[in-house]
């Protein structure tokens, strides 16, 4: 594959000095290194994402975004080493050089840039709000919201968008999705605004009931 490490660059989100790891890796991986000194490439990711990362009935980290950062090493014929932590972590793991490379899908802050380099986007998700089976009929829009207490993640882009186009809605901001879903689930919230893909995943399982 032409141009290996133009592609490793525009899918992960690295630090600076890690770049400069990752391309000393990819440039010993393309000359003749014994096989004793095979290169490693270290990713983070979380396991609680799918289809893009998540652990499967027994444990193994399977999705997207697994298998892309297995075919980038394969590829190079380095060795890859995935690792599932929490997502607060992944940063901060990056930061301290205890990983090469987070291949996760992260939101880029102007404040977030200044600590690590991102890449260009490979995928974008759609934002959808989800409400209970037996809830009434009510529009998802600012004015069919009106009054009502929407749940979403703090600090978020979906609690951002809310904030700035759904005016006089109710927005309960939980510091984990978990906790959103939970209260939606429990009646603390009349509906969830969050990432389409991973609320479908969620509706259509056995956790959401």
């Amino acid at each position: 594959m032409p141009g290996i490490f133009h592609g490793l660059i525009a899918l992960l989100a690295l630090t600076i000095s890690s770049v400069a790891v990752a391309q000393q890796t990819i440039d010993q991986a393309n000359s003749d290194v014994e096989p004793s000194q095979r290169i490693l490439i270290r990713f983070v990711t979380t396991d609680d994402y799918p289809p893009f990362n998540a652990a499967d009935e027994d444990g193994a980290l399977t999705g997207f975004n697994i298998d892309l950062a297995r075919a980038i090493c394969l590829d190079q014929e380095v060795t890859c080493d995935i690792k599932a932590l929490s997502w607060e972590t992944l940063i901060p793991t990056l930061q301290r050089d205890s990983a090469d490379a987070v291949i996760a899908a992260h939101r880029v802050t102007a404040k977030l840039a200044k600590q690590v380099g991102f890449t260009k986007r490979y995928f974008y998700t759609p934002a959808r709000f989800a409400v209970r089976r037996n809830s009434p009929a009510f529009a998802m829009t600012p004015s069919g919201l009106d009054g009502r207490m929407v749940a979403v993640v703090k600090g978020s882009a979906h609690e951002a968008y809310l904030l700035a186009f759904f005016r006089n809605v109710g927005i309960k901001a939980y510091p984990t999705m978990a906790l959103a879903r939970q209260a939606l689930q429990t009646g603390a919230t009349d509906a969830i605004f969050d990432d389409g893909i991973g609320l479908v995943f969620w509706a259509n399982g056995t956790v959401s009931k």
